[in-house]
C-alpha cells in the first residue's frame, strides 16, 4: 500500500463513546491492508459518517478517519471520489495541525499518489517535492525515511519524461538507504525497484534486469523462499525478461511468482491475480492460447471480486482478456470487452490518461482487423495524441500507436500515409528498443507489409528478412512471429513470382503451425494454408493437389474471421482467381459471389470515413477481375452496386449536412470545416507549404469523420438500399440503352503486362438481357484517347484522324454491333480514360458518326438514372462571360510566398490567357433566347464576371459560365488565341506523366474569371491572394456552392471536362465539382473549344433546349447537325475538334423519352466528303 493507514486516533474515538465508528475504521484499514478495498471503503464511509455527526467535520479525530478514508477510495480506483475525499483531508488537516504536520503531510502524499494514478505527473510532482522538502527540513538531508519519499517522486519523474532528474534522486536514495539499512534491507531492495523501473521506461533493459537479480538474492536470502515480496521482484523480473524476448525464463519467474502468491496471500487475493494476468499473456504471445485465455479469466473474475467491477485494474484484465481472444465466433465479444475496458478507465483515469490511450490503441487495432474502420481511424488518433502529448514523439507506445494508424490506412488503401507513420513507427522503435529488438522487428514487419501492398516488393523483401533475422535471434525459430514472418516473406517472393523460394519459407511455417497444433500433424493457420495452396498450384500447375488446401484455407478463414472479414475477402478473391485459371469455373463463380457480398458489407462502415479514406478503400478494390467469368447479369449488378459510390455518399453527405445545421455544435462543425478548406486553398499552390497543407488535410478529414459519425451511428445503408439491376432496366426510358464501362485484369493473363488490361462494356436494355461485351488491349485504347484529345487541342488533323479511327475501331465498332435494334439512345457510363472521351464524335463502321445514329448522354453511374428530379426549375438565368481577366481582383492584399519551386514558377508565368470576345456575344446571344421564352436572364460581363459574384448566385435554373477553364496538373501546349483554354507557352503535353505542380485535382482545375490573370502574375511572382477573390474559381470552390434544383450547367469553356480519372468515381475536376454541387445537368468540354463557333452551337442548343425543357435530348440533336455541318464544310479532323468536345452529363434520370433523330444521308466509306486519311485505303471499309 502506497500510502500508510492512520490509527492515531482511535483511542480518542473509544474514549468519546464512539466505539462504533473506531471499530469501523479498524476494520475498514484491515480489508484494505488485505486487499479488499470494496470493503474497506464502505466501513470507512461508515466511520466517517459516525464520526462527523456526533465530533464534527472539523474535528481532528474525523479528519484522521477521513485521511484514511481517502486513501482506501483511492486504492479502490474510485478517483473522482478520491479527488474530492484528498483535498479536503488537506484542507481540514492543514488548517487543524498546519502544513507540515505528519497528518498533513500523509494526506498530501495520497493526494500526490492520486495524481500519479490519474496520469497527472504535473501535478504529482509538486506535491511530492513539497512533502520532501519539509522533511528534509524536519529530518535532515540523509534521514533513512526520506528515501520512501525520493522513490515516489522518481516515479513522477519518469511520467514527465524527466529521466535525468529520476535517476539522479533515486541513486541518492538508494545510497540513503543503503548507507543507513545495509545492502539487505527491505527499504533498500524497494530504492533497488524504482531504480531498475526507471532503466525499463528508459528500455534498458540490460541494466534493470541485474538489478532485479539482486533484489530477489536479497530478499531470499532475508525474507525465505515464500515471502509475498519475493513473489513481486519475481514478478518484475518476468516482465523485465519478457520485454527482451526471454520467454522461457520469464515463464519459470511468473511461475514461481504465482507459487509464492497462492501460498502467502492466497488465490483469490489481487496480486495473485495480477501474476495470473501477467502469466497469461505471455502463454498467448507463446502461441499457448488455451492457456492464456484460462488464467486470464480466472485473474479477471478475482480482480472484479476484490477490486469491484469498475476498477481500472479491472479495465486492463479486460484489455489483456480481449486481444487473447481469437476467431470469428469471438469478434464480438472481444470487441465488447475492449469498449467495457475504455469505460471504466475513461471514467476512473480521464480520458487523456496514458492508460486510457492503451486500450484505445488496441481497441483500435480490433477494428481495423474487423474491417470498421470509421471507428478505428479517430480512436488510433486519439491514442497517438495521448501518447505524444504524455511521452514525446521518442517513445515504445507511441511507436505502437503509430502502428496501429500505419495498418489501418493501409487496409484503407492509403499507402502513403500509411509509409509515414510506419517509417515514424520504425525508427521510434529502432531509437527506444535498438535494432534488435522484437518490438523493431514487428515494425519492421508492418513496414514491409506496405511495401508489398504499395507493390514495392523489393523494399519489402529487405524487411522481411530483417524482421525474421531479429525474431529468430530474439524468440527462437519456431515462435509465431516468427512464423507470422515466415509468411509474409513467402507471400512477398510469389507475388515477385519467385515460386521456389516461396515455397521454402512456406513450408518452413506450414511445419511449424503443425507441430505446435497437433500431434497428428494436422492444423495450420488459415493464412498458411492458403499460401501452401497457392504455391502449389504455382509451382505444379496441378490444380487437384491445390483445391483441398483451397477449400480448407476458406473454411479457416471464415472460421478464424467470418465470412464478411477483409481477409476472408481477399482469401475468396484469389482463390477465385486460381480456380478461372484452371478452368474451374463453377467454384470461381462461387467464390467470387462469396467475395462481393463480403466487400458490399464493408462499404457501409467504409462510408462512413472522410471522403480521402473512402477514395482508397475504393480504389484498393476495384480490380474487376471477375469480368472475366461471371455472367454478365450479375457484373452489371455488381458494377450498379459500387460505381461511384463515393460520389454520391458525398451527395448526401451534403444534404444531411444541411439538414442538420440547427443540431448542436454542427453548424460550428461546417464553419470550421469551410474554414479550413479556405485556409488549404492558400497553400494549394506552395510547395514548401506541402507540410502545412498535408496537417490541413488531415484536420479537414477528422472533422468529414466527426460530421459523418454525428449522422451515422451505424454503418450506412441507405444509398444502396433498394438499388438493383431490375430497377434500372424499369426506369430506363423506352428505345433507350445504358452502356456501363468496368475497367479490369484477365488474371488468364497474368504476368503479360500490359496484355491482362481489358475493358468491359455492359449492355443493358428492357427488352434484352445484359450483354457484357469484352474488349481487349486497353493500353493502346487509353493512349489513343488521350492522343486524340492532345490532337483535338492542338489542330493536328492527321492526328486526329488517325486516333479517332483507332479508339472506333477497337473500342466502339465492336460494341455497336451488339445494341439491340430500335434504340434511339445511348447512354454511356464510362470509366477511367473513357471518360475523356467523346463518343458522340466516334465513327460507325460505315464512316458516320454515332452521333448521327443515336441521342448521347452520360452518366456518372447507373444509379443516376434511378434519381428523379426535384421538380420544375426556377426560370432564372444567370450567365457569366467575356471576364476581364487583366482587372485587379478585389480582395487583400497578396502576400509574400517564400521560396516556390522556380519551374513552378515558370509555369504560372508561361499561362496564356487570351480575350474571348466571342464568349460576349454568346452571351447577348443566349439572354435574348432565353427572355423570349419567358426566362429571368443576368448577364455578368467584363469585370462584373467575378469570382464573389458566381459564388453568391443562388440556385438559378441556368447557370452558364462562358470563359478559359483549366487544369493545372496537365496544362495543354500553346494554342490559338481563338481557342477557349489556358495554355502553356513551350510546353508540351504528356498526361501518362506526373504533374509538375502535384496539386489536388479539386484545387487545380477550375475557370478563369476578372482578376485570374493578376493572380497567375502574383503566383509566379511567389505571392498569393485570397483564395476567395482571386479570379479563379477552382472545382474544390464549386463543390461547396448551392445549386440543388439548377437544371442545367453550361460550361462553355475550354476543357471542362478533364481532370484526374479515378477507377469507379468518376473525374475529380470540375465535372464532379457541380454534380455534389447539386446540378441536374452538366453540359461541358473535353478539349479546347473554338471561340466563334461555340458561340453558335450554344445559341443553337439554349433555343432546343428552352424549347423542349430536354438539355441531354437537345445537346444530342445540336452537336449531331454541327458535327455533320462541319465535316461537309471543312473536313472531319475539323468537325471533331470543333463540336465533338461536348458532352451533357445527367445526375437524373432523363425527363423525357429520346429524341427522335431526322434521317441524314447515308455516307459511304469513300464518299469524298470523309477525307481520305483514314487508316483504311481509299474505298475499303472498316473491318472490326
Amino acid at each position: 500500500m502506497a500510502a500508510s493507514l492512520n490509527v492515531v486516533w482511535a483511542s480518542c474515538l473509544f474514549s468519546q463513546g464512539i466505539d462504533d465508528a473506531y471499530r469501523l475504521a479498524q476494520s475498514g484499514a484491515a480489508s484494505a491492508r488485505s486487499g479488499n478495498y470494496s470493503q474497506g471503503v464502505s466501513l470507512l464511509g461508515q466511520a466517517y459518517s459516525i464520526a462527523s455527526n456526533r465530533l464534527g467535520p472539523n474535528h481532528p479525530d474525523t479528519a484522521g478517519i477521513l485521511a484514511d478514508f481517502a486513501e482506501v477510495t483511492r486504492l479502490s480506483g474510485d478517483y473522482r471520489t478520491a479527488a474530492k475525499l484528498c483535498e479536503r483531508a488537506v484542507e481540514i488537516n492543514e488548517r487543524l495541525f498546519g502544513a507540515e504536520h505528519p497528518q498533513t503531510l500523509g494526506c498530501l502524499n495520497s493526494l500526490a499518489h492520486l495524481r500519479q494514478d490519474q496520469g497527472a505527473y504535473s501535478k504529482a510532482a509538486p506535491l511530492y517535492e513539497r512533502i520532501l522538502a519539509v522533511k528534509q527540513k524536519t529530518l535532515g538531508p540523509n534521514h533513512p525515511e526520506l528515501a520512501g519519499f525520493m522513490t515516489s517522486l522518481t516515479v513522477a519523474y519518469v511520467g514527465l519524461g524527466r529521466h535525468d532528474k529520476a535517476l539522479s534522486l533515486c541513486k541518492r536514495a538508494l545510497a540513503i538507504s543503503e548507507e543507513t539499512h545495509g545492502a539487505e534491507h527491505p527499504e533498500t531492495a524497494a530504492a533497488l525497484n524504482a531504480l531498475a523501473r526507471i532503466y525499463l521506461s528508459l528500455n534498458q533493459d540490460d541494466k534493470a534486469i541485474p538489478l532485479y537479480q539482486r533484489i530477489l538474492a536479497v530478499q531470499e536470502k532475508t525474507l525465505g523462499p515464500w515471502h509475498p515480496e519475493l513473489g513481486k521482484t519475481a514478478n518484475d523480473l518476468a516482465t523485465a525478461y519478457k520485454r527482451v524476448g526471454n520467454y522461457e525464463r520469464a515463464i519459470d519467474l511468473y511461475k514461481k511468482a504465482l507459487a509464492i502468491n497462492e501460498r502467502t496471500v492466497g488465490d483469490n487475493h489481487k496480486e495473485t491475480a495480477t501474476v495470473k494476468n501477467n502469466l497469461g499473456l505471455l502463454y498467448c504471445n507463446a502461441g499457448d492460447s488455451s492457456k492464456g485465455i484460462q488464467l486470464l479469466q480466472e485473474a479477471l473474475a478475482t480482480m472484479e471480486a476484490t477490486l469491484g467491477t469498475n476498477h481500472p485494474e479491472v479495465a486492463s484484465c479486460l484489455t489483456n482478456l480481449a486481444g487473447a481472444l481469437g476467431g470469428a465466433e469471438n469478434e464480438s465479444e472481444a470487441i465488447a470487452l475492449y469498449e467495457r475496458a475504455l469505460r471504466i478507465k475513461e471514467k476512473s483515469l480521464g480520458k487523456a490518461h496514458p492508460s486510457t490511450a492503451n486500450t484505445l490503441s488496441v481497441l483500435a487495432d480490433k477494428l481495423v482487423a474487423v474491417g470498421d474502420y470509421a471507428k478505428a481511424l479517430p480512436l488510433a488518433e486519439r491514442a497517438l495524441s495521448i501518447r505524444e502529448k504524455q511521452f514525446g514523439t521518442s517513445n515504445v507506445a507511441t511507436a505502437c500507436s503509430l502502428s496501429v494508424l500505419a495498418m489501418c490506412y493501409n487496409a484503407l488503401g492509403s499507402h502513403e500515409k500509411a509509409l509515414e507513420f510506419a517509417n515514424r513507427a520504425l525508427a521510434t522503435s529502432e531509437a527506444t528498443q535498438g535494432p534488435d529488438h522484437p518490438d523493431t522487428a514487428f515494425a519492421c514487419g508492418n513496414l514491409a507489409i506496405i511495401y508489398a501492398s504499395a507493390k514495392d516488393y523489393s523494399n519489402a523483401e529487405k524487411l522481411h528478412k530483417r524482421a525474421l533475422q531479429i525474431q529468430e535471434t530474439a524468440l527462437g525459430a519456431d515462435n509465431p512471429e516468427t512464423c507470422q514472418t515466415l509468411r509474409n516473406l513467402a507471400v512477398t517472393y510469389a507475388q515477385m513470382r519467385d515460386y521456389a523460394t516461396a515455397w521454402q519459407y512456406s513450408a518452413r511455417a506450414y511445419e511449424i503451425e503443425r507441430t505446435k497444433s497437433s500431434a497428428s500433424g494436422e492444423g495450420g493457420s488459415a493464412h498458411t494454408v492458403f499460401v501452401q495452396a497457392w504455391l502449389t498450384y504455382e509451382t505444379t500447375k496441378d490444380y487437384t493437389q491445390a483445391l483441398p488446401l483451397l477449400e480448407r484455407a476458406i473454411e479457416l478463414q471464415i472460421a478464424e474471421n467470418g465470412e464478411f472479414h477483409r481477409y476472408t475477402a481477399y482469401v475468396l478473391e484469389q482463390a477465385a482467381e486460381i480456380a478461372y485459371r484452371a478452368g474451374d469455373l463453377s467454384r470461381a463463380k462461387e467464390w467470387t459471389a462469396a467475395n462481393l457480398r463480403a466487400l458490399d458489407e464493408q462499404v457501409g462502415s467504409v462510408l462512413l470515413l472522410d471522403e480521402r479514406s473512402r477514395m482508397s478503400w475504393q480504389a484498393l478494390h476495384y480490380d474487376n477481375s471477375y469480368a472475366c467469368f461471371m455472367p454478365a447479369a450479375i457484373v452489371a449488378d455488381t458494377t450498379l452496386l459500387r460505381k461511384g459510390v463515393v460520389l454520391d455518399s458525398v451527395l448526401e453527405d451534403r444534404a444531411l449536412n444541411a439538414a442538420a445545421k440547427g443540431r448542436k455544435g454542427f453548424a460550428k462543425k461546417l464553419n470550421e470545416l469551410h474554414e479550413l478548406r479556405s485556409e488549404l486553398l492558400k497553400t494549394a499552390f506552395l510547395p514548401q507549404k506541402r507540410q502545412q497543407s498535408s496537417l490541413l488535410e488531415n484536420k479537414i478529414a477528422k472533422i468529414q469523420r466527426e460530421l459523418t459519425g454525428m449522422l451515422f451511428q451505424r454503418p450506412r445503408s441507405s444509398l444502396l438500399s433498394g438499388v438493383s439491376l431490375e430497377r434500372l432496366v424499369s426506369a430506363l426510358p423506352g428505345n433507350s440503352v445504358f452502356i456501363d464501362f468496368l475497367p479490369f485484369n484477365d488474371p488468364m493473363r497474368a504476368g503479360e503486362g500490359e496484355d491482362a488490361s481489358c475493358y468491359a462494356a455492359i449492355i443493358i436494355s428492357k427488352d434484352v438481357a445484359p450483354i457484357l461485351v469484352r474488349i481487349d488491349g486497353r493500353p493502346d485504347i487509353d493512349r489513343a484517347v488521350n492522343s486524340l484529345r492532345v490532337a483535338s487541342a492542338t489542330g493536328d488533323q492527321i492526328e486526329i484522324e488517325l486516333q479517332s479511327q483507332l479508339v472506333s475501331e477497337r473500342l466502339w465498332q465492336p460494341i455497336s454491333t451488339r445494341i439491340p435494334e430500335g434504340a434511339k439512345q445511348i447512354i454511356i457510363c464510362a470509366d477511367a480514360d473513357l471518360n475523356f472521351l467523346s463518343f458522340a464524335s466516334l465513327l460507325e463502321s460505315d464512316g458516320r458518326f454515332v452521333a448521327e445514329e443515336y441521342s448521347v448522354a452520360y452518366v456518372g453511374s447507373g444509379r443516376d438514372l434511378l434519381r428523379r428530379p426535384e421538380g420544375e426549375p426556377p426560370k432564372s438565368m444567370a450567365v457569366f462571360a467575356d471576364p476581364a481577366f487583366d482587372t485587379a481582383s478585389k480582395g487583400p492584399a497578396a502576400k509574400q510566398m517564400t521560396a516556390m519551386r522556380s519551374a513552378e514558377t515558370n509555369i504560372f508565368g508561361k499561362i496564356s490567357l487570351p480575350p474571348l470576345p466571342g464568349t460576349k456575344a454568346e452571351a447577348q446571344q443566349i439572354e435574348s433566347i432565353a427572355k423570349q421564352s419567358g426566362w429571368d436572364v443576368h448577364v455578368s460581363t467584363d469585370d462584373k464576371a467575378t469570382e464573389s459574384s458566381v459564388k453568391s448566385t443562388k440556385k438559378p435554373g441556368v447557370l452558364h459560365l462562358a470563359t478559359h477553364g483549366f487544369y493545372l496538373n496537365s496544362l495543354t501546349p500553346v494554342q490559338p488565341d481563338d481557342m477557349r483554354g489556358m495554355s502553356v507557352v513551350g510546353i508540351g503535353r504528356n498526361d501518362k506523366q506526373p504533374s509538375e505542380s502535384g496539386v489536388d485535382p479539386m484545387r487545380a482545375s477550375g475557370v478563369a474569371l476578372t482578376g485570374a490573370r493578376q493572380t497567375l502574375q502574383l503566383w509566379s511572382e511567389r505571392k498569393a491572394p485570397n483564395p476567395e477573390t482571386d479570379g479563379i474559381l477552382t472545382a474544390e470552390e464549386v463543390a461547396s456552392l448551392d445549386l440543388n434544383g439548377t437544371w442545367l450547367v453550361t460550361l462553355s469553356a475550354c476543357e471542362t471536362g478533364v481532370g484526374e480519372a479515378r477507377g469507379g468515381e468518376g473525374v475529380f475536376g470540375l465535372r464532379r465539382a457541380f454534380m455534389i454541387a447539386g446540378a441536374e445537368n452538366l453540359l461541358m468540354t473535353l478539349w479546347p473549344v473554338a471561340d466563334d463557333t461555340t458561340a453558335s452551337i450554344m445559341a443553337d442548343f439554349y433555343k432546343e433546349a428552352l424549347a423542349t425543357g430536354d438539355a441531354p435530348g437537345s445537346l444530342a440533336k445540336v452537336q449531331r447537325d454541327w458535327l455533320v455541318k462541319i465535316r461537309e464544310e471543312k473536313g472531319l479532323a475539323a468537325a471533331i475538334r470543333e463540336a465533338g468536345p461536348f458532352a451533357m452529363v445527367m445526375m437524373t434520370a432523363p425527363t423525357h423519352p429520346p429524341v427522335e433523330l431526322p434521317p441524314i444521308a447515308k455516307l459511304e466509306a469513300n464518299d469524298t466528303s470523309t477525307p481520305a486519311t483514314t487508316t483504311q485505303p481509299a474505298g475499303e471499309a472498316s473491318s472490326e
